[in-house]
Order: structure tokens, then C-alpha cells, then sequence
């Protein structure tokens, strides 16, 4: 996949806006646009290639919320990196499982938001340290094994090797997956999967 040469900033916050311009310039990004609303977000987007842009969005906007416009552009391609002051599990899981890339908190410094916004260009995901930490301590609805059992699910393992992994027997390792299945909503391996990545718990592709 190529580098995006576009960066949106979705961002009605000024300054912030203005710093995220000056660093998409430091990067070597050819074009950087700004927007404070959803509805000029759609209007930038729907006049460009979005495999050419790569969108910096802040979660909290003035009485609109930048996880709807990540849920509404990603399924046609859009590479969104999420941005917040809010770091918590809530926020990165929902952005996650909307589609979003990655996502850093507005606390970090430029180095790692410059990462984040270059390997979300790339194509591939970004989620700071801070933040996959958060995500480990928003899985605490969940046991330690539950846990364990929901990473190696995540990972492809079958439940037979998932036994010989943890030590457990088979039938012990089904009843766990029919509580992750009631606790996270889930219908079938795929959706069991997508809660791993959500929580940080394995990569994503």
C-alpha cells in the first residue's frame, strides 16, 4: 500500500490543529487540509481518493463525536488515526471497532504522534504504548484466563491447542469461550477475534 501524501486534520481546536499542520509538514506530507466539523470532513473526503489520505481525528469535537465519521468512511478505505485527551479503553475500543487505525492521546508528546500519523500513511496500525496499556486494564470484565484464553482465540489457536497451551482440558477451554461469548456479545470466532484486537490483546492486520 502506498503513503498517503494527504493528511485531515478533523480538529476544532486551533492551536492543536495548527501543530498537527507544522508536524504533517515536518513529515514530508504534500497536502494537509483542516476541518472543525463532521459535515466539512464528508465534503473534504468525498472530493478526494481516500487511499490518498490519511485523517487525524479528534474524538471529542464540539457537540459532535469523530468515532460516527470513522465509522462512516472506513469501510470505503479511509485510514483514520484517532486523537484525545481522553485515553481510556472506552474511547480506544470504540474507535477501534469502528474502523480507526490507531490512537494516540493529545498527552504524548510529537514524536510518537508523528509515528502514529506515518505508519497509519503506510497502511498499517498504531497504538502508543499508553494506550495499550489502558486497553489492558479496560479487559477487567474479564478473568486473567478468560483473557488468556480470549489473546490465543485472537491469535487463531484452535481450542484443543488452546488447552495444550495453558494446561487446561478441552471441555474447560470451551466453557470459557462460551462466557467470553455471552460477556462480549459474540456470535462466532470472527467476533471473538475482533474483541482481542479491541483490547489490544493481539496485533491487527
Amino acid at each position: 500500500m502506498e503513503r498517503a501524501s494527504t493528511v485531515l486534520v478533523v480538529e476544532d481546536h486551533p492551536l492543536l490543529a495548527q501543530g498537527l499542520v507544522a508536524l504533517a509538514a515536518r513529515l514530508g506530507f504534500g497536502r494537509c487540509l483542516v476541518v472543525s466539523t463532521l459535515a466539512a470532513a464528508d465534503e473534504a473526503l468525498a472530493r478526494r481518493p481516500l487511499g490518498d489520505v490519511v485523517a487525524v481525528v479528534d474524538v471529542r469535537l464540539t457537540h459532535e463525536c469523530g468515532i460516527e465519521l470513522v465509522r462512516h468512511w472506513a469501510p470505503r478505505g479511509l485510514r483514520s488515526l484517532m486523537l484525545s485527551g481522553d485515553a481510556s479503553a472506552d474511547n480506544i475500543q470504540r474507535s477501534l471497532e469502528a474502523g480507526a487505525c490507531g490512537f494516540v492521546s493529545k498527552c504524548e508528546g510529537t514524536v510518537t504522534i508523528g509515528r502514529a500519523i506515518e505508519a497509519v500513511a503506510r497502511g498499517d496500525t498504531f497504538l502508543s504504548e499508553a494506550c495499550k496499556r489502558a486497553l489492558q486494564r479496560g479487559s477487567s470484565g474479564l478473568s486473567p484466563r478468560e483473557t488468556e484464553v480470549l489473546r490465543c482465540v485472537g491469535r487463531g489457536l484452535t481450542n484443543k491447542e488452546i488447552a495444550a497451551k495453558l494446561g487446561l482440558a478441552v471441555r474447560t477451554v470451551e466453557s470459557h469461550r462460551e462466557r467470553l461469548m455471552t460477556k462480549l456479545d459474540a456470535h462466532n470466532a470472527a467476533d471473538l477475534t475482533r474483541a482481542a484486537v479491541a483490547r489490544g490483546l493481539v496485533g491487527r492486520d
